[in-house]
C-alpha cells in the first residue's frame, strides 16, 4: 500500500528482512501470492514497480503516508 507508508522502499526492505528471517527460522522459502518461490530477480523486479510507484505520488505533490495520503488512500 504505496501510498498510506512513509518511506515504502524502506518499508519493504524491513518486510523482506523479517520474511527472510522468518523462513530461515522455519527452514522455509519465500514465496509470492500463488505459492511460486521468489527468486532474488523478483525481489528486484518488485522493488523497482514500489519505487516508480512512490515517484509517481511524489511527482503529484503528495508524500506517501502523510496525512494527505492517508486521506486521499484510504
Amino acid at each position: 500500500d504505496v501510498p498510506r507508508t512513509a518511506a515504502p522502499g524502506e518499508a519493504f526492505d524491513e518486510m523482506l528482512s523479517a520474511g527472510r528471517a522468518l523462513a530461515d527460522a522455519l527452514s522455509a522459502e519465500l514465496t509470492d501470492e500463488a505459492g511460486r518461490l521468489l527468486l532474488p530477480e523478483d525481489i528486484v523486479l518488485i522493488r523497482e514497480q514500489l519505487i516508480r510507484q512512490e515517484a509517481r505520488i511524489l511527482a503529484l505533490g503528495i508524500t506517501p503516508g502523510s496525512t494527505l495520503a492517508q486521506r486521499l488512500f484510504l
